[in-house]
């Protein structure tokens, strides 16, 4: 029991290491995003880099991808609502067809390098019926389906609909109106497991050393330092890594 508690606290650390890495990936890229008249969602290209396809751990790349999904949607929602819209429509003349296509794209993306993981970008798809809305009783009735459907945070719905341009009166009708069992609740404070520093190496470790390389090598403005990079990820990658049985990962 102590071995498995081991491993799930270096799985948990890693994935947390792997997230700090898709989340520096994403703040690059979205803070020019949101900015720029070019449409091109050049994200995904970037997170099919980092995160190659690993048929011999389809199961952690299933869950890496996972969160990585939910973290990639939760940043591109919140500098779209931190954007300015009117500067916004300048560059994306259809914000909800850009927005809508984004979300279709991402899916598509972590879906080829993980089937099977689970949908998560409900939130961005909502956006363009939240735009489409012309009265108060269409906010509110949107804003309820996209509560049952997405379970957005309580701030994220009150910048939401700030950001559509509802006055503060008008935000508030929305966010009463909604049924009791559907009131957004305040912003959790979840965080993942503190792992053991000294517990033993987890298959998912493998992602976290080929992404670190990858990512390295990519932000790296000396030929020398990708040489090595190259070579690290030749020589220092899964061969070393075996499962608990002894196995190796990519045999």
């Amino acid at each position: 029991m102590e071995m498995v508690e081991m491993l799930e606290n270096m799985e948990a650390s890693t994935l947390n290491l792997l997230m700090d890495i898709v989340t520096d990936i994403a703040e690059s890229h979205l803070k020019k995003y949101f900015k720029s008249d070019r449409r091109r969602f050049c994200l995904c290209s970037d997170i099919e880099q980092y995160f190659p396809k690993l048929p011999y751990a389809f199961d952690e790349q299933q869950r890496v991808m996972d969160e990585a999904y939910k973290v990639i949607v939760g940043l591109y929602f919140k500098h779209l609502i931190q954007s300015n819209q009117k500067k916004l429509k300048k560059c994306w003349p259809d914000i909800g067809e850009t927005v809508t296509e984004d979300a279709e794209l991402l899916h598509n993306t972590i879906s080829d390098l993980a089937p099977g993981v689970q949908q998560q970008n409900h939130i961005l798809l909502k956006v363009t019926e939240i735009l489409d809305c012309n009265d108060i009783d269409a906010h509110k009735i949107t804003a309820a389906n996209m509560q049952k459907k997405c379970h957005i945070k309580s701030e994220d719905m009150k910048r939401l609909l700030q950001w559509k341009g509802l006055s503060k009166r008008e935000v508030q009708e929305v966010l009463d109106a909604l049924p009791p069992d559907l009131q957004p609740t305040p912003d959790p404070d979840i965080q993942l497991r503190v792992a053991d520093p000294g517990a033993a190496v987890s298959p998912v470790f493998y992602l976290l050393v080929k992404t670190e390389v990858l990512y390295r090598r990519s932000t790296s403005t000396s030929t020398r330092d990708r040489a090595g990079y190259d070579q690290v990820d030749n020589d220092c990658g899964m061969p070393l890594l075996r499962t608990p049985t002894g196995n190796l990962l990519n045999s």
